[in-house]
């Protein structure tokens, strides 16, 4: 018997079968005549401030299936039936036939932004309703007018630009507290440079433009006709990049624009500003008979610096010899990724990471090779607890899916396998080598991922494992149905309760969450319901921190200063294999955070 199997034979209930992610949930009933199995929602949509009814509103109902996913709204094929209704005249609405369960109502109009039951502020979520048999629920909604900005694209010579791609943005928290700015919308210039921006929610937004292709932070990738060479200490060359209102290349310098509700403001022109720019070429090389094209796709994991890319853009390289250039780049770390298929259909990859300072980089070689394929099982451990055991029986249980996440943001999957002697092993094809998080996408929620076996040495669930080239594993994953709950109501500083807002449990002290945030639960958030009660499960045996949010968005989770900062208003708790804890919350309120 193998050391693997010596160590988990007594632990085993079954072994499991790795399918594909759970499809979503089959469409529920809707436009039935109200029955005892139904419900009905009806109300009126109104504009914010005079109470004008809004003619031709369409209101649309989501199914709540899970709080951890955005704003928990359920994943749904292009079949499926959404119920809808349409404001007539007196903006009164009805849905009638809603089958039991907890929706999100939401509300839109042309020339109005976005409008959710039970938001506190535009473009915040709402707060679920839960509706029962035979209820009739009233969803009144206002809507506030929607924000316009308009302008003109200018080049160095003041000649109208078409084709400029303009976008508005944000600023959003990155998990370990930088910011950086996040497109809202976007549109491009016309004929004339002109350009409208429309449906924005009032607020504060830093206008861009670009000329290149692409698009926000990115930059283009282009196969060269031959191998470009730079002369070592050569100016860098001048050439349009993203230009921020008024007419800065730097987003520092930008100057924000504030738009209220209904507001239209004109005349925001932007010119084109020449920047320095900066380009990274090599070659593509494979010791490997490639088939097909090669692509050559570049990006950075966060920003660098302010302006540096947080996109990835790919391209064929079309040069017979593999030739391949970047343009357009501002100074930060940058990953180059390359990736073919050899003859016979294996697939190929090549890395490398190169630092743009005030040059140009050349000659970057990129070698294709084949990646590392990872195979082993996924086993469950024995029920503990009687509602574990009843629950073995749900078919639900087998779908399950192993990922390898790399720190860079790289994701290897496994596909399905459930024939014959293969049931419960799965295969990860073509991992490149690296320092990998290892994720179990478990349906289940009272599942836990207990422990991990690389070979023939163990690791902790939470800890990295290190694929290198020639690993022959195998990979033991073992789960168990034992995990921990906790159940409580998030409340506001008044002590009234709030939905929609958000929990994190965390490890005990700031300082002990990985830069790479890959050791965090792997169920350690959840949204508040319409009474502000939300429950936690299949939480592993440990100690841990319960943070409540009004705005989850603008949280820094990796934010070692922050997070230090707030966990007096955290309550820590202990919990054991099975335990079921009640734990109530005061949320966080958002003025706190920004």
């Amino acid at each position: 018997m193998s050391f693997a199997a010596a160590l988990f034979l007594p632990l085993l209930l079954v072994q499991t079968t790795i399918v594909a992610t759970p499809q979503a949930p089959r469409p529920f009933p809707a436009g039935q005549e109200a029955s005892e199995g139904t419900g009905r929602i009806e109300g009126v949509i109104t504009r914010s401030g005079t109470g004008e009814p809004i003619a031709g509103a369409v209101v649309h109902l989501s199914r709540v299936t899970d709080r951890n996913r955005p704003n928990g709204l359920a994943v749904f094929r292009p079949d499926d039936l959404r119920p809808s209704a349409t404001t007539g005249a007196g903006g009164r609405f009805a849905i009638d036939g809603i089958a039991p369960g907890e929706y999100r109502i939401a509300a839109f109009r042309n020339g109005f932004v976005r409008a959710e039951y039970g938001q506190r502020e535009p473009g915040s979520g709402g707060a679920p309703v839960e509706l029962f048999a035979g209820q009739t629920f009233d969803a009144s909604l206002e809507m506030i007018p929607a924000a316009i900005i308009t302008g003109r694209v200018y080049d160095a010579t003041g000649q109208p630009v078409p084709y400029v791609r303009v976008s508005a943005m944000q600023p959003r928290v990155l998990p370990d507290g930088r910011e950086m700015l996040e497109g809202v919308q976007s549109t491009t210039t016309d004929d004339r440079g002109e350009y409208r921006l429309f449906w924005l929610n009032p607020g504060e937004y830093v206008i861009s433009a670009r000329q290149s292709g692409g698009g926000i932070g990115g930059a283009v990738v282009m196969g060269s006709i031959g191998l470009t060479v730079s002369t070592p200490n050569a100016p860098p060359a001048a050439e349009e990049l993203a230009t921020f209102y008024p007419g800065v290349s730097a987003e520092t310098l930008a100057a924000p624009i504030l738009v209220n509700a209904g507001e239209e403001r004109v005349g925001i022109d932007l010119r084109l500003a020449p920047a320095a720019a900066f380009r990274v070429s090599g070659r593509v090389v494979s010791p490997f008979a490639t088939s097909g094209s090669v692509f050559v796709s570049f990006g950075s994991a966060l920003p660098a610096a302010p302006g540096a890319p947080v996109v990835t853009r790919s391209s064929r390289v079309s040069d017979p010899e593999g030739n391949f250039t970047i343009r357009n780049l501002t100074p930060g770390t940058y990953r180059l990724q390359a990736r073919a298929e050899a003859v016979g259909g294996r697939r190929l990859s090549a890395h490398a990471t190169v630092e743009v300072t005030n040059r140009d980089v050349d000659n970057v070689i990129l070698t294709l090779a084949p990646g590392t394929d990872v195979s082993g099982s996924v086993f469950i451990e024995e029920a503990a607890a009687p509602r574990a055991l009843e629950a073995l029986a749900d078919p639900e249980w087998t779908e399950l899916r192993v990922t390898l996440r790399g720190d860079n943001g790289v994701r290897f999957g496994s596909d399905a396998t459930e024939a014959g002697e293969a049931r419960g092993s799965f295969l990860i094809e073509n991992v490149a080598p690296g320092e990998y998080a290892v994720d179990v996408t478990m349906p289940n929620p009272d599942l836990y991922l207990k422990r991990i076996m690389l070979g023939s040495a163990e690791t902790g669930p939470d800890a990295p494992i290190t694929i290198e080239p020639g690993f022959t594993g195998p990979l033991f994953i073992l789960l168990s149905p034992n995990g921990g709950r906790i159940r409580g109501v998030a409340t506001a500083p008044d002590g009234e309760p709030m939905p929609n807002a958000a929990v994190t449990l965390l490890p005990p002290d700031a300082s002990d969450i990985a830069p790479s945030g890959r050791n965090l639960p792997n169920r350690n958030q959840v949204r508040t319901d319409a009474g502000g009660n939300y429950s936690l499960s299949g939480i592993a045996p440990g100690e841990y921190r319960l943070f409540a949010w009004e705005d989850l968005e603008r949280v820094p989770l990796l934010d070692e200063a922050f997070m230090s900062a707030h966990a007096a208003r955290s309550e820590r708790v202990a919990i054991r294999e099975g335990d079921t804890l009640s734990v109530d919350l005061e949320v966080i309120p958002a003025s706190d955070i920004r």
